[in-house]
């Protein structure tokens, strides 16, 4: 999905670079959120925790982290990347781009080669999710909608879907941060937690570490407030303060706008 994705970011900024960065100016916000998102899922652990769960356990593990990440996965990560080809496509065929949901643009996408990235979104799923439609059953877990429409699954069937659609999240990241990255130099701006990921590996060190910013002014104008963490006691007291201290005037410089 990585070279899929990849390949059409490449292809609409060869036609169409002026709008593809201007959504993507628009939506950094939302872009940048999915980064967060995608980085906080990736740390809670359980990946590997559920192979030895009794019936009983398994249920409880799925009720309480698989369909809460399956929900924030497919609003917070997959909608944000996969609306922008959806976008497009809309604009190629002249109907309007507004109502997207996560729905819409799996509709949108099929017959395209980033259909493949919608695979693991079932919609009676996720709105049975949403809306607490959901049963055990003895051997399955229903899930049905609103509209009363059901789908039956294994519990191991909901989390390959989860662990399918993380491999797709990170491949959709992947290609829009090698894109975006790449792209600077024609204008590209990169979203604000994909900054900040680039800054922590470039000022790594053993001594402290950037654990994350926030949006601020000076004098009238935007900057980025960066926060380092030290991870060490009388070590480099002196040298450190002054190392971020540099970076963060040259990265403060760099940002005001």
């Amino acid at each position: 999905m990585y070279s899929v994705f990849l390949a059409w970011l490449q292809d609409r900024d060869s036609t169409e670079r002026a709008a593809l960065k201007l959504y993507l100016s628009d939506k950094a916000p939302d872009l940048s959120a999915a980064f967060i998102h995608l980085e906080e899922m990736n740390q809670l652990g359980w990946h590997d925790h559920f192979e030895h769960l009794d019936d009983y356990g398994l249920i409880q593990f799925i009720d309480r982290d698989i369909h809460p990440v399956y929900l924030r996965l497919t609003e917070a990560v997959l909608l944000p990347f996969l609306r922008i080809a959806a976008h497009f496509s809309r604009k190629d065929r002249d109907k309007g781009t507004d109502g997207l949901d996560v729905w819409s643009v799996t509709q949108e996408l099929k017959e395209s080669p980033i259909e493949k990235a919608t695979l693991s979104y079932r919609n009676t799923v996720r709105n049975g999710i949403a809306h607490g439609g959901i049963t055990y059953l003895q051997q399955e877990i229903r899930y049905r909608d609103k509209k009363d429409n059901e789908e039956k699954i294994t519990g191991s069937t909901m989390i390959r879907l989860v662990d399918d659609m993380f491999d797709v999240c990170h491949a959709l990241t992947a290609a829009i941060s090698v894109f975006i990255l790449a792209g600077r130099p024609h204008g590209y701006n990169l979203p604000r937690q994909l900054l900040v990921d680039e800054l922590k590996e470039e000022t790594r060190t053993p001594w402290w570490k950037i654990v994350g910013c926030t949006p601020s002014e000076f004098s009238g104008l935007n900057q980025l407030i960066i926060y380092a963490r030290p991870q060490t006691s009388g070590v480099c007291q002196d040298s450190c303060p002054v190392t971020f201290t540099m970076i963060y005037k040259l990265y403060s410089l760099a940002r005001i706008s």
